[in-house]
C-alpha cells in the first residue's frame, strides 16, 4: 500500500486541479478513498507495525491533497496562531456573498474540498469512534481550514443507496400522480404523462438537493478541522485517553485549535482548559468567530 500511496502522491502533485477532466481521468479521489479503506483500524489499535506504516502513508497523502486543494482555491492557509478579531469577521462578511456565488458557479462542479473531507475527515471520525484518538488528532492536523462556501458538494458525493432511494421515490410519485389523474377522469395522453413525470422528477430533485445540503452540513460540523477537533474535545470531557491525546500534541495545535478544545473543556476541566488556552474568555470568542468564518 505504501508504494501505491507514493505513486498517487506523485500523480496528485503533478496534476493541475483546475483541469477537472484530468483529475477525473486519474481518479485521484477514488484511489485515495480506496487506499484509506485498506486501513485495518482494529489492527491499528493493537499497534500492528504494518498498519502503523500504512497510517503514516495516509497522513502524507492527506497533506498532499490539502496543499493542492488550497492551491486550486487560490489562497494561502490563514494565520491560525492569532485570535480572530471582529474586524476580520466584518471583512469576511463583505466578501461572503461573492464566495457563495463562486461556490455555485465554479466550485460545486469540482467539489474538491468536500470530496477531500469525505475521505480524510470521515477517516478521523471513524478513528474517534474506535477510540484511536491520537491518530484522529494527527489526521485533523493535516486538514486545512476551509470557508463554508468552499465546502459545496454535488451529486457525485451521494451514495448509491441515496441515489437508488430517490429514483425509487420518483417512480412511486409518478405512479401515485398517475393514479390520481386516472381516477379523476383525466384523459390519458402523452402530454399528461409527460407533465406527471416532470412533477415526479422535480420531487426527486428536491430530495437530492436536501441530501446534498445535509451532506454539506455534516462536512462542516463533523468532518472539517473544526468539527473533528470539537468531537475530540467532547470525548475528552469523559475519556482520559482522548484528553491525553490532546495534551500529548499540545505543541502542534494552533491557537485556533486550542481555542476550540479549551472552549469545549472549560466547564468540565477548567484548569486543563486554562493550561491549553490561558485566556478562556478569548478562547470562547475565537471559537464563536471561527464558527462564522472557518470550518
Amino acid at each position: 500500500m505504501t508504494e501505491e500511496v507514493k505513486k498517487l502522491k506523485e500523480i496528485v502533485n503533478a496534476l493541475d486541479f483546475s483541469r477537472l477532466l484530468n483529475v477525473e481521468e486519474e481518479r485521484v479521489f477514488e484511489r485515495a478513498k480506496d487506499l484509506v479503506s485498506q486501513l485495518d483500524l482494529e489492527k491499528l489499535r493493537t499497534r500492528d507495525g504494518v498498519e502503523k506504516e500504512k497510517f503514516e502513508a495516509v497522513l502524507k497523502l492527506s497533506r498532499v491533497f490539502a496543499e493542492k486543494i488550497l492551491e486550486w482555491l487560490g489562497r494561502q492557509p490563514p494565520d491560525s496562531n492569532k485570535p480572530i478579531m471582529g474586524i476580520e469577521l466584518k471583512e469576511y462578511w463583505k466578501v461572503e456573498n461573492s464566495l457563495w456565488r463562486k461556490a455555485e458557479e465554479e466550485w460545486r462542479a469540482y467539489a474538491y474540498a468536500a470530496r477531500y473531507l469525505s475521505i480524510f475527515g470521515e477517516l478521523a471520525n471513524k478513528l474517534i469512534v474506535r477510540k484511536l484518538y491520537d491518530e484522529a488528532l494527527r489526521i485533523a492536523l493535516t486538514i486545512p481550514w476551509f470557508h463554508p462556501p468552499e465546502l459545496v458538494a454535488n451529486i457525485e458525493l451521494l451514495s448509491e443507496e441515496d441515489l437508488s432511494r430517490t429514483a425509487k421515490e420518483a417512480e412511486e410519485r409518478f405512479n401515485a400522480y398517475s393514479e390520481v389523474a386516472l381516477t379523476s377522469g383525466v384523459e390519458w395522453t402523452e402530454e399528461v404523462e409527460e407533465e406527471i413525470r416532470e412533477l415526479a422528477i422535480k420531487k426527486r430533485d428536491v430530495m437530492l438537493d436536501e441530501m446534498i445540503s445535509y451532506l454539506e452540513s455534516s462536512l462542516k460540523e463533523s468532518m472539517s478541522r473544526r468539527g473533528v477537533l470539537g468531537l475530540l474535545a467532547a470525548c475528552a470531557k469523559d475519556d482520559d485517553e482522548a484528553l491525553k491525546a490532546i495534551l500529548n500534541h499540545l505543541d502542534e495545535l494552533s491557537k485556533w485549535d486550542k481555542a476550540i478544545v479549551a472552549s469545549k473543556l472549560r466547564y468540565r476541566h477548567k484548569e486543563i482548559a486554562k493550561r491549553i488556552y490561558s485566556n478562556l474568555r478569548e478562547a470562547g470568542e475565537t471559537y464563536r468567530m471561527l464558527e462564522e468564518v472557518w470550518c
